[in-house]
């Protein structure tokens, strides 16, 4: 805390600040018991060998975690945790320093960034040392979405950093267009809920917190390649002067959650995979299925991720060696006029998978070998009825079979669709209440989903019955059967 003081004190004069030093006991890096308060490290190891007698162990809070004189990481998270809350609580909307050891700020990463208390006190990246510099959100990140994307927007500012450094152009800019797709089509669309519900709970707030974060620091790090749209958004954002006269970001690899990243990418490849198995059979996606295969357990967090990305009812984890068989497809033409005759023999061998996948990428067939240009690897299902896809490693299997039940919820789904079109259309406001009215032989059928469409869509009731005076008309096709859909505003 001595040490603490000083160092706080020699900031505050070098910026000049006169106001007060709060010193906060509950940031001690680690308390010990009264016993032990205030002893010199010499003492503690006489103690120690007295008790035990030998220094076989490490020195230092180890020791003292033995003798029973130190806390434990759970007992220290706890008070850090009360102690960053209530600053956060007391200084809302004000950047505050925090002057403290090493461990005090892995115990905020663990709070605010939601990184496992045993990884942030295990793993080197958490590692704080003295006299480093950390920035963290001022209130904790609950959704696993938002650390995500600071972790992305992270790792963004260091590759164009480093690419700056070398004068790589290209990758800068391919880094930034990764990045911006990303934060479009993943944060962002995954987010909408969250943006345009009506009750404004601290997940709304945390959400449009971190989109700023994310929208400011991405004009930072691409203004030198787009200086004008920089400009007018950060100008837009911050009511700032110019965004060239701020600093560049720096890399807080604190924001960075390695599992998270990988774990996260592995289900946005699992979500690549079921789509473009849904696009070879031409099943919509607005169309439920039974279920989807993988072959690795994911958190439960972004298995529900695959089941509304996929709309599917379940995520089974299976062997996928049992499900799947990986073959290989030469090009005939190709490596035909380097392997003559053979080249038969070895399509059939290939297709039967009887091949081998070298680390150069090439594949050994028998005693040839097949160059990246010369084939495909595709996977075979081997379950009737189902559907297979697999790129890198990664395999996913689809029950493609619409029961009566999933095609009726699938309408359902359109129904509630094409009454957002309508609402748009008749520019009704987003909490307009309708009444709603579907005619036509699907209809009846629709009863079991009514409740879904009413609260995606804010219907008061839904008649099989004309409305009196419908504001708006419309016909949804579907498989020979024709559903009128009629709204009017409440």
């Amino acid at each position: 805390m001595k040490r603490t003081n000083e160092t706080a004190r020699i900031i505050a004069e070098e910026l000049g600040y006169t106001g007060e030093i709060i010193v906060d006991a509950r940031l001690k890096e680690r308390m010990v018991n009264a016993e032990y308060e205030g002893r010199l490290w010499s003492e503690i190891k006489e103690i120690y060998t007295e008790k035990f007698g030998t220094l076989n162990i490490p020195t230092g809070l180890h020791m003292l975690s033995v003798l029973g004189g130190a806390e434990t990481d759970e007992t220290i998270n706890l008070r850090i945790k009360e102690a960053y809350e209530d600053i956060s609580t007391k200084y809302a909307g004000k950047r505050v320093l925090i002057v403290a050891h090493g461990n005090v700020f892995r115990s905020f990463v663990h709070h605010v960034m939601g990184v496992p208390l045993e990884r942030v006190m295990t793993d080197r990246n958490y590692r704080i040392q003295n006299n480093e510099l950390i920035r963290l959100p001022s209130s904790p990140l609950q959704n696993p979405l938002d650390r995500w994307v600071y972790g992305e927007l992270t790792t963004l500012v260091g590759k164009v950093q480093d690419a700056f450094e070398r004068y790589d152009l290209q990758t800068a800019a391919a880094s930034l267009v990764s990045f911006m797709d990303d934060l479009t089509n993943w944060y962002v669309r995954r987010s909408r809920r969250r943006f345009w519900k009506s009750e404004n709970d601290g997940d709304k707030t945390q959400a449009y917190e971190t989109l700023y974060h994310v929208l400011t620091t991405l004009c930072k790090v691409a203004a030198p390649m787009i200086p004008f749209v920089t400009e007018s958004v950060y100008r837009g954002l911050t009511g700032r002067e110019s965004v060239h006269l701020d600093m560049f970001p720096s890399f807080e690899r604190t924001h960075v959650s390695t599992h998270l990243l990988a774990d996260m990418k592995k289900t946005k490849e699992f979500v690549t995979l079921g789509l473009a198995l849904r696009s070879s059979k031409k099943i919509r996606v607005r169309q439920p299925l039974q279920s989807v295969t993988i072959g690795e357990t994911l958190d439960p967090y972004f298995v529900e991720i695959l089941k509304e990305e996929l709309n599917v009812k379940e995520v089974i984890v299976g062997d996928m060696s049992s499900v799947a068989r990986q073959i290989c497809r030469p090009d005939a033409k190709i490596p035909g006029p380097r392997i003559g005759k053979a080249v038969q023999e070895v399509i059939r061998e290939a297709k039967s998978g009887n091949f081998t996948i070298l680390p150069t990428g090439q594949v050994q067939v028998g005693e040839y070998t097949l160059e990246t240009n010369e084939f495909t690897l595709a996977y075979e299902p081997l379950v009737e009825g189902s559907d297979v896809e697999g790129n890198g490693g990664l395999v996913i299997m689809m029950d493609s079979i619409i029961t009566e039940e999933l095609r009726l919820e699938g309408v359902a789904r359109d129904v509630i669709r094409m009454i957002q079109d309508m609402r748009k259309e008749a520019e009704y406001q987003v909490t307009d209440r309708i009444r709603l009215a579907l005619r036509g032989d699907e209809a009846p059928k629709l009863s079991g989903f009514i409740h879904l469409i009413q609260d995606e869509t804010l219907a008061e009731a839904v008649s099989l019955e004309s409305l009196t005076n419908p504001e708006m008309t419309r016909i949804l096709e579907g498989e020979g059967n024709a559903l009128e859909i009629q709204i009017q505003r409440v």
